[in-house]
């Protein structure tokens, strides 16, 4: 069996798991698929024919068999899914863009950088602003919201934020209530 047809066969299997929605294997498929860049060239079908993409994007996203059909935010929340933290930034960065605009009659397709809390985001703040923290997440040392909380990325609402919260959301019959418990 050729390099090609082993590529091709990691493809049908990473396709079914999808479909499977089986977590663990998605996540060990997008590992593989990415660190040997099998979206590249492989064989597949009978007879095998080659197929080839130009980048994470194109395969995911082209039509089958050519591709996979889907968009990569489903495969992104699978991954979200699955709690692979080091999976989940590898794809991040395998599927953005780089910075600034594509050349002109590019077809690369790009996901836009994501902003807010989404693990992704937070990881990618992380390699860049703390690396030691980044490094312990993907070690599963700390949970990514720890270490962004750590490095000041989260910030936690004081008491007073979550009071004056609370106040507008209350009734008039519980404010009423709560000041004569705090004003005996």
């Amino acid at each position: 069996m050729s390099d090609l047809q082993r590529a091709g066969q990691t493809v049908i299997a990473f396709r079914h798991a999808v479909q499977e929605c089986n977590l663990d294997r998605i996540a060990a498929f997008i590992k593989e698929i990415i660190e040997k860049e099998l979206w590249r060239a492989r064989a597949e079908g009978v007879p095998d024919r080659l197929y080839k993409c130009e980048s994470l994007p194109e395969f995911i996203t082209a039509k089958p068999i050519r591709g996979c059909g889907w968009p990569l935010d489903k495969i992104t929340l699978l991954l979200r899914q699955a709690g692979n933290e080091k999976v989940l930034y590898m794809w991040r960065k395998a599927t953005k863009g780089g910075k600034g605009r594509p050349p002109k009659n590019s077809d690369r397709v790009t996901i836009k950088s994501k902003r807010g809390n989404s693990k992704d985001y937070l990881l990618d703040r992380l390699e860049q602003e703390r690396p030691d923290l980044f490094e312990r997440v993907i070690n599963k040392e700390l949970a990514t919201k720890t270490a962004a909380r750590e490095a000041g990325l989260i910030k936690e609402p004081t008491p007073l934020e979550l009071l004056q919260k609370a106040w507008k959301k209350a009734s008039a019959q519980e404010r009423q209530t709560f000041l004569k418990e705090i004003n005996p």
